[in-house]
């Protein structure tokens, strides 16, 4: 159709553009490929959750190891004190120097036990507390010893 002016209007129709012939061994090889790859990702993605698994009980383990080996050390060395302070106050009754303690720092020993000296105003249970939570008791004076200590 043509205008007043001489313009044609065009009623262009949309077309669908032609499909390109597909190959179909170009098809097969990349979803084979698409497959292949999905697999080793699952394949990884396992192995990753195994190997976290692996490292989390190995690393409870250790700990735990190591704890008890501490423990073992402590008694250890505990027994060890213990033994060269009987031998030394055999020897020397009872006027002996020595730095080995089988308790911490801020505790003295005397006979087989260690005793805890602390200055703290406090009652009675909160003593009892506090020296359970240092894995202690308050002390008994059962012998002239202790109660001379």
């Amino acid at each position: 159709m043509q205008d007043e002016d001489g313009y044609i209007t065009l009623n262009p129709k949309p077309r669908k553009p032609a499909p390109r012939p597909v190959n179909a061994d170009s098809s097969s090889w990349w979803r084979v490929t698409a497959l292949l790859l999905l697999v080793l990702s699952v394949g990884m993605l396992v192995g990753l959750v195994v190997l976290g698994i692996v490292s989390i009980t190995q690393q409870n383990r250790l700990h735990t190891e190591n704890k008890q080996m501490s423990e073992s050390l402590q008694r250890l060395a505990k027994n060890f004190c213990q033994a060269l302070i009987r031998q030394l106050e055999q020897k020397q009754k009872g006027n002996y120097e020595h730095d080995c303690s089988p308790c911490e720092s801020r505790w003295r020993y005397h006979g087989d036990s260690c005793y805890g000296f602390f200055r703290h105003n406090v009652t009675w249970e909160e003593s009892r507390q506090y020296c359970a939570n240092l894995n202690a008791s308050l002390a008994k004076a059962a012998s002239p010893g202790v109660l001379a200590l």
